[in-house]
Parts: C-alpha cells; structure tokens; sequence
C-alpha cells in the first residue's frame, strides 16, 4: 500500500462522520488496523489548523490528502519498512449531487397541474389513465392491452439472453417527448459517454490512450438496477410538483408480467428486479434516466480515481479505470465494487479484465496500447473486403446488405477516426470499386 493511498484513506475517515479528536482517532485506528501513538498527533494537527483558519474537513478534501502526506511520522512509517503498511477499512464520504436548483433550465416546460401535463404529451385523460395503469386492472402478459412488447435476444458468447421491453407506439413517442424536452436538459456527469449527443466510444477510451495498467468492469442488469424511486427522485430535480412527477415516472416505469419471466430462465434476483417497477430496456427514455440516476456513482469513482493517479469514464454500463503510475490496480477491485454496491449497482465479475502493456488492450472493439486503432483482425477483414469489391466485383461481397455502400462507408468512416493514416490508405482503394457493375 502506497504512502499516497495511506493519506487519501485518512483523509476520506477523518471526512466521514463527527469531527472531534476523540472521533478521528477512532476512526483513523480503523482505517489503519492499530492505534499508533502519532495518530493522536495528526488528529489534534488536523484539527488545530481549523483554528487556524484552514478547515481540511469542510470543503478541502485534496489539501488534506497533501497534509496528512506531508506528515513526517507517515512518511518514517513507509520510509523504514521493508513491507508497507496494509488498509484494514477505507471510508467513503458522501458525495453530494447536484442541487436541483441546477437542473432548472430557462427553457424548460412549465408543469403546474396535470392539464399542462395533458397538452404537453398531447393525449387525453383517459388514454393517461391507462397508461399509468391507474385502473387497477391487472395487465395481461402478451396482448394487445398490454403497454409493452417482450423480446429475448441471446448474447453473444454469454449462455443467455437479455428481456427487451419494447414500449407500443403511443407509449413510445409519449417516452420520447420526454426524453427530448425534459430528460435530455439535465447535465449528465463529465466522465459519462454513453448515450449522449457527442459522445461515443471514442471520447469513452480517450483519456486512457497508452496508459500502463488499464481495469475494465461491467455493471450487472444496468437498467433493471435503477428503481422506480430512483426514476422519482430524478424527476424531482427538475422543480415539478409531486403528482407530476408520479405521472413522469410511472410513464417511463415498468414491471414485466410473471407470465413473461416463466420464459426466461433467470434466476430469482433478476426475476424479482425485472417484476418491480424499473428502467425498461427498450424505452427511448431509459438511457437518458439511468445515467442521471448513476451520477453520484460516477462522482464517487471518479474522485477513487484521482486518489490512485488514474482516470475513470463510463459508458453505459462499462466502467473503465487506467493509471501510469499505481501497479497494484487489480487491489482496487473490492473497493470499486463497494462503491457500486452502495449506490445500487452491482459488479458483473466475470467481465472484469485487467489488461497491462504487455497485451493487447482492447475496450469497446478499440486497442488502446499506444495510440487507438482497430483490432488487427477487424482492419484485415475490412481492408480484405474492400479489395474483393475491387477485383471481383461488390456482387461478390455484398451479402444481402440492403445498403451495402452505405455500410461499407461507414466501418471506412470510423477507421479513419480512429486511425487516420490507415484509414486514408483504405480509403484510397475503396475509391476504386466501380459501384455502376
């Protein structure tokens, strides 16, 4: 354990609950598993220059990682073992959200009563009524009364399927409206890249280009995870009164029928998350919902980041983590997946790679190791194909593709953002197949 962490550790207990001496000692003895006698020290220093007009534990949370750094009984307690010091238990302070003052934009719909809400979604009472299921009438598994389509898509090299739930046109369009005038004016966290106008797979693997140790992880049932109160509490920020938000939220909710989970196989945690009211996958208003509501997820990893010297984004439900300088990242796992768990998430473990310099890494189909390019193979089957187009012609490589140029075009595309030299050489042939035969 590096002396850097060891400060950061303190500094994250002596943040976290009451802050007399008394308290951060004690909570300073947990983090370090014994009770060294400088520890009182660094507690009564800490405390001493709050009176001395600088208040470490209020608002300066990185001034008090450096402090306790500086300290010199730390630093002889690394300096003189031949083992470093082990963390026994590491705090994790709070992280407020934004205020939902904030989230208030000038051109956002006004909502007072449920008749604005009526002529903002343009349908009628009744039709609103059946939509909230305010009716009480129990909802048929399959049908035509049913608000949802239900579709099971087998996942590639997984051995199951994930449950798409497809909302009917009406619902749909209502989802989209929302999405688009209202969800889609909230900030979303900095280091978040999924499903956002501008950013892409690309911006999600910039900032760890040629780093040494690269930690990716995955979210375990993304959308199922984030509950109906999650989706309240998100609604709530934007400054509309409460039946409105009920509305909202019931809207862009769902809970599958039992008679649909007899189908699909998944075992009693995902059947209980999928059977109440959650984000469902297929909405057009999902996305948008379930990055607000992992905001203070990604405020929390992002400062766990920067206490090891690495970097942290998201995109969807990928978490990746890289560092030049902490060789030990694979150390982090536990605490990584504290925090996910404390904020409602769960770590799907067996996607979890930690990939070093001394392999190919590839996240999100980019190799990452010096500079971003496609993975070999990808780049030998595009460029194979393209000069297939040219010798035999594109009836011989085109495969039932409606639109085959198109999606020629567009694989060439990316490569060039990714890579632009080899893009450009595989641009040049691509202009030689004679589309008109």
């Amino acid at each position: 354990m590096t002396l850097r962490l060891a400060a950061s550790a303190l500094a994250d207990a002596f943040r976290c609950g009451d802050r007399d001496i008394h308290s951060l000692i004690s909570r300073g003895q947990r983090v370090l598993g014994y009770s060294p006698d400088w520890l009182n020290i660094l507690a009564q220093e800490v405390l001493h220059q709050k009176l001395l007009g600088t208040d470490y534990l209020t608002d300066q949370p990185e001034e008090l990682t450096a402090f306790i750094y500086s300290f010199q009984p730390l630093q002889q307690v690394y300096n003189k073992s031949a083992k470093s010091p082990s963390i026994a238990y590491c705090y994790f302070p709070t992280t407020k959200a934004i205020t939902p003052a904030k989230y208030v934009q000038p051109d956002l719909e006004v909502l007072n009563c449920e008749t604005d809400l009526l002529n903002f979604l343009n349908i009628d009472e009744t039709r609103l009524n059946w939509l909230c299921d305010r009716y009480g009438a129990p909802q048929p598994g399959e049908g035509p009364l049913q608000h949802y389509y239900y579709q099971f898509i087998d996942k590639k090299n997984a051995g199951c399927s994930r449950l798409l739930e497809i909302p009917k046109p009406i619902l749909k369009s209502i989802q989209s409206n929302i999405n688009r005038n209202l969800l889609s004016k909230i900030p979303i966290h900095p280091n978040c890249h999924g499903f956002s106008s501008g950013r892409s797979t690309i911006s999600f693997t910039q900032q760890h280009i040629g780093k040494k140790w690269l930690l990716r992880m995955d979210l375990k049932q993304f959308f199922s995870s984030v509950s109906y109160t999650r989706i309240f509490n998100t609604f709530s920020c934007l400054g509309y009164p409460k039946n409105i938000v009920r509305i909202l939220s019931q809207l862009c909710s769902n809970r599958v029928p039992s008679s649909v989970l007899k189908k699909s196989g998944y075992d009693w945690r995902t059947r209980k998350l999928l059977k109440t009211p959650h984000l469902p996958q297929g909405s057009p208003a999902s996305p948008s919902l379930a990055n607000l509501a992992a905001f203070n997820l990604d405020c929390r990893l992002s400062a766990f980041a920067e206490s090891i010297d690495g970097d942290y984004s998201r995109y969807a439900d990928d978490l990746l983590f890289s560092s030049d300088t902490y060789r030990n990242i694979s150390n982090m796992i536990p605490f990584i997946a504290s925090i996910v768990m404390e904020e409602g998430f769960e770590i799907n473990f067996r996607k979890t790679r930690l990939m070093g310099t001394g392999q190919q890494q590839i996240v999100t189909g980019i190799v990452l190791n010096q500079h971003r390019n496609l993975p070999r193979k990808d780049y030998e089957s595009l460029k194979a194909i393209i000069h297939n187009c040219v010798t035999k012609g594109v009836s011989s490589q085109q495969r039932n593709k409606i639109n085959f140029q198109a999606h020629l075009r567009g694989k060439l595309n990316y490569l060039c953002q990714l890579n632009p030299s080899k893009g450009q050489k595989l641009y040049a042939l691509y202009q030689k197949i004679d589309w008109a035969s």
